[in-house]
């Protein structure tokens, strides 16, 4: 699905663009000399979408989850109309070491800060993240450092990793009944979004949270304890990933059974459009923190929110699919964004180090404003996508070169040309010439010029490296 390449960039620059605003730290606004500035941005409508903003990690979840079943059931192996074995290797450890390759790529950057960083901010900014990373880095290779408290873990972001990876898990099972028992899974399916929910909705009555993690609703002592109680556990995004699952079975087996004629379309995009709006601006009267919202109201909207941002991505990716979103697929699957989406896992993982570096060297306290902000945020994105770069060729490419040689076989990538298209042109993309791998500037420069011709097979997006051929 190429539209997902734009989806999933769009997302990381999104995160780099939150972050520039708004960070997991208390520290962060010791570094404007006034805050005041914040008030006077949250009466801007258009600010919700940062500061109510954090269903757009979702994106991560719903990817993950729609490619799971998309890519499997679209290279379905079949012998006498029986799908053939599934593989745990493939869906579990390659996803695995890939990820903890670059997390621990990441940690090992970010623990050489100190040799080109110092000032009067850095001990007080830095040194508690470079502490935990010395004595907790460990806690990443588990992936279990979404249920331990982010201001005592190594990178805190990477809880995203953590909760994919568990997700990963669960899929296994979900994956096992859609081969033999699709009507069980699917309830299964039904399930888990359900006890997600009342999962949620106890949480937030138990301990009196507002019903999102949002700038409006928040202060210094509830917006750290809902994001370790609540935000970065698995099962408050169990829902969207679900979601995702169906919506790639359904796209991946059923495409043509999805014909929707103009009424529907228009009804359908209609109740989509609504509903994203109610989820990023629905809280936008309590900007002013006069108003306190219901309890009941609080819980209801903790337990459906992300789910129904999660429908909304559902109703798009099938409208993109089936030729319903006219022009968007087109600017979502352009070829030229291919090279920026290979980097993009890259640049979400080392975004944050870099942040903290700047802010950690910073002598003089600066202007809270629009413009200060952006002039940042570019600096950060450019940043986090050069130094993306560098790795990718220095170690995710002789990676990727090491698991074809371990696993004698090539990396193979395709692209679709036609949006109506259910598979995408294969070609293959090698880094070995003849029986030997080897990395040179020429097998590089011709690795490079085929990411932005050929592009990339989508099976795991979160690892950012093409997987080969897969089958169960």
């Amino acid at each position: 699905m190429p539209m997902l390449r734009g989806i999933f960039l769009l997302t990381v620059v999104k995160n780099i663009l939150a972050h520039t605003y708004l960070m997991y730290n208390h520290l962060f606004f010791f570094k404007y000399s006034s805050i005041i500035n914040y008030l006077e941005y949250m009466e801007n409508f258009s600010f919700s979408v940062i500061a109510n903003g954090s269903n757009g990690i979702e994106n991560y979840f719903f990817i993950a989850g729609f490619l799971i079943t998309y890519v499997r059931w679209r290279n379905l192996s079949t012998k006498n109309n029986q799908p053939a074995k599934m593989s745990l290797f493939n869906l579990l450890v390659k996803p695995y070491v890939r990820m903890t390759l670059m997390q621990l790529l990441i940690i090992a950057i970010f623990l050489l800060l100190p040799l080109i960083g110092y000032g009067p901010f850095w001990g007080d900014f830095v040194g508690p993240y470079l502490k935990n990373c010395k004595e907790r880095w460990w806690i990443n290779l588990f992936y279990i450092q979404n249920y331990w408290d982010s201001e005592n873990s190594c990178l805190y972001h990477t809880w995203l990793l953590a909760a994919v990876m568990q997700l990963y898990v669960i899929a296994v099972l979900v994956l096992w009944f859609l081969i033999k028992r699709p009507n069980i899974a699917m309830i299964i399916i039904i399930a888990l979004i359900v006890c997600g929910m009342a999962l949620v909705g106890s949480i937030v009555f138990v301990h009196k949270f507002p019903g999102a993690l949002t700038m409006y609703l928040l202060d210094g002592i509830s917006g750290p304890k809902m994001w370790n109680t609540l935000f970065i556990k698995t099962f408050d995004h169990i829902g969207p990933f679900s979601i995702g699952l169906v919506t790639g079975y359904l796209v991946a087996k059923h495409k043509k059974s999805l014909n929707f004629g103009t009424v529907a379309t228009t009804v359908l995009w209609c109740t989509a459009i609504a509903s994203l709006l109610a989820v990023f601006f629905g809280l936008y009267e309590y900007r002013h923190g006069d108003m306190k919202m219901d309890s009941s109201l609080s819980i209801l909207y903790a337990m459906l929110n992300r789910n129904v941002y999660g429908l909304f991505l559902a109703w798009f990716t099938i409208a993109c699919v089936t030729g319903k979103a006219g022009f968007i697929p087109d600017m979502l699957s352009w070829r030229a964004l291919i090279p920026a989406y290979r980097l993009c896992f890259l640049a979400y993982l080392l975004h944050l180090v870099i942040i903290y570096y700047h802010i950690g060297i910073l002598r003089e306290r600066v202007y809270l404003s629009h413009e200060e902000n952006i002039i940042n945020y570019f600096g950060y994105l450019v940043s986090s996508f050069i130094l993306s770069y560098a790795c990718y060729i220095f170690f995710q490419v002789p990676y990727m070169c090491l698991e074809s040689l371990i696993l004698k076989r090539t990396v193979t990538g395709d692209i679709s040309d036609n949006e109506n298209s259910d598979f995408e042109k294969e070609g293959n993309t090698t880094f070995s010439d003849g029986n030997n791998c080897s990395i040179t500037a020429k097998s590089i420069k011709r690795h490079m010029q085929t990411i932005s011709i050929n592009g990339i097979k989508e099976k795991h997006i979160l690892s950012n490296i093409p997987c080969r051929q897969e089958k169960f």
